[in-house]
């Protein structure tokens, strides 16, 4: 790897991507640095709408006029974007191999930056694929999507970063912060939360979610607790043993607020063991938690003030809206 010292930058030429019989030059500028690549016209036109266009804008016959070449290939300057994703964008483009059932989130994330920023449609559309079956927007995907094998596990902190950059599918987020809200619980400690940067304003957004989660958790998924038993029960002297056994599980504090949409069948199996139910009062518990989880899952986007599922859904469709930092998303409010 050549390195060339100019006097704003440091220029460094691809390893990797500088193919001999490349026909034109990208410079990728990222604070005092520039990566050169050397790449084909032809392979990025083929995949990105952006340099499709611009490469059929005629160029002068002057050559006094025409810009920079370096080689005998024009070049380009490409600032603002991470060199690391563009590392990762040009090895898939000449890496027949790059489309693995399970991708890094760092290869996701250069996907959606890169892809948005320069509409290459292919890796954005996988991209917004692969985190809508991560962070799905129905009940029933968001409980056959645990865990996902699309993207590496433990991803969500990784992506609830990057929400500020307007990349994340307005779809995606209720289910992303409701899963950030479930890390923290899972790792319930300040040097934890300390190392995830995230605004102030989205820190404030996803606790005043996480209190509405608490209302609705107590509300609509385990409401039925204080009735002690149903009325079709079997066994009422084992069952309403059963009950305050569920119910002081449900207090312990590092718990609160995550379990409003897990279903009986998974609730089961971290649930005391003596916490024994009649065969007519667990079937009647499946069904109470099925549309407590229904209730909970359609206030989801309310809870993070994301409007409606419709209004996100109609956002998506029309691809005409941006999400700031807090995820917000045009036409919705706090």
């Amino acid at each position: 790897m050549l390195e060339q010292k100019a006097e704003e930058h440091t220029l460094t030429i691809s390893d990797d991507i500088y193919i001999d019989d490349g026909n034109v030059i990208l410079h990728v500028i990222e604070d005092n640095e520039t990566m050169r690549y050397r790449v084909h016209k032809s392979i990025l036109a083929r995949s990105s709408e952006f340099f499709d266009d611009l490469f059929k804008v005629p160029q002068p016959q002057d050559e006094s006029l025409a810009g920079e070449t370096i080689d005998g290939c024009p070049t380009i300057n490409l600032n603002g974007d991470l060199i690391s994703d563009w590392n990762i964008i040009l090895k898939a483009l000449y890496n027949p191999f790059f489309n693995i059932p399970q991708l890094s989130i760092q290869k996701i994330i250069a996907m959606l930056r890169i892809g948005k920023k320069y509409l290459f449609h292919n890796f954005l559309d996988e991209a917004q694929a692969r985190l809508r079956q991560n962070y799905p927007s129905t009940l029933q995907e968001f409980w056959a999507a645990v865990p996902s094998p699309s993207i590496e596990e433990n991803s969500t902190e990784k992506v609830i970063e990057v929400v500020h950059e307007g990349i994340i599918p307005d779809d995606v987020l209720p289910a992303l912060y409701y899963d950030y809200l479930r890390f923290l619980n899972k790792f319930d400690s300040q040097d934890t939360q300390d190392q995830i940067m995230i605004s102030d304003r989205l820190k404030l957004r996803l606790l005043v979610g996480h209190r509405r989660l608490l209302i609705a958790q107590a509300k609509h998924t385990f409401g039925w607790l204080s009735t002690g038993s149903f009325p079709q029960c079997q066994d009422k002297p084992s069952c309403k043993d059963a009950y305050r056994i569920l119910q002081h599980s449900l207090d312990t504090p590092g718990d609160a607020g995550s379990k409003p949409l897990t279903p009986f069948s998974r609730f089961l199996t971290v649930c005391p063991k003596n916490a024994r139910f009649c065969p007519n009062c667990k079937s009647c518990l499946t069904k109470r938690l099925k549309e407590g989880a229904e209730q909970v899952w359609n206030m989801l986007p309310s809870c993070f003030g994301l409007g409606e599922w419709d209004d996100l859904f109609e956002q998506e469709e029309e691809q005409g809206s941006d999400v700031d930092e807090e995820g917000n998303v045009e036409g919705t409010s706090s």
